[in-house]
């Protein structure tokens, strides 16, 4: 793996622990953490890593909010670029309610249908 590689697979490894860190301070994930290796084959193109921040998904069950079209939006876009890897940073709700949690997951679920699933695995 070059240099590049190892930089990318470090900043993912990053995210990964600070989402289970938070997962599991907030009860919204396994209390225990199972380390896994994903690789990607990269032979043919060049990794694709997308980085976003701040979901700020609200309290609310509604399809209509700004912050609900703009990830599912940003998240068709990045899939139908071939992201390999999706780097979240920063807050994924406003108030890290079960509503904003379940928001996300159906965002990702119904836009990444059978395509990648996110590690660590968000178990609500």
């Amino acid at each position: 793996m070059n240099k590049v590689g190892k930089i990318i697979t470090c900043a993912v490894t990053a995210a990964a622990i600070v989402g289970v860190s938070l997962g599991v301070h907030f009860g919204y994930s396994d209390k225990s953490f199972k380390q896994e290796e994903h690789t990607v084959d990269t032979s043919s193109h060049p990794l694709r890593v997308a980085i976003i921040s701040d979901l700020q998904l609200p309290n609310s069950t509604d399809k209509n909010t700004h912050q609900y079209k703009s990830f599912e939006s940003t998240l068709t876009m990045l899939k139908n670029k071939g992201m390999d890897a999706l780097i979240i940073d920063g807050d994924f709700t406003d108030q890290g309610t079960k509503n904003a949690w379940n928001t996300y997951k159906e965002i990702y679920d119904k836009v990444m249908a059978g395509e990648k699933e996110p590690i660590p695995n968000l178990k609500l």
